[in-house]
């Protein structure tokens, strides 16, 4: 019995300790590191629409 006790006890302060201070939310700053990937994630999107504007202009060329 003491164990139960005991153990919600310690499950109890363990959820109240997760509670506790957190890190401010950055406001109106973008991580570098989240402006790195979207630099990337548009070099990508522009790759992909080259190729798929040479795709069709193949395509094209060979009459399908």
């Amino acid at each position: 019995m003491k164990t139960i006790v005991y153990c919600s006890g310690l499950v109890a302060c363990l959820l109240l300790a997760s509670c506790g201070r957190q890190d401010p939310e950055p406001t109106g700053v973008i991580p570098q590191a989240q402006m790195d990937a979207l630099k990337k994630a548009e070099s990508m999107e522009q790759t992909l629409l080259d190729a798929d504007q040479k795709r069709r202009e193949e395509m094209a060329r060979q009459g399908i």
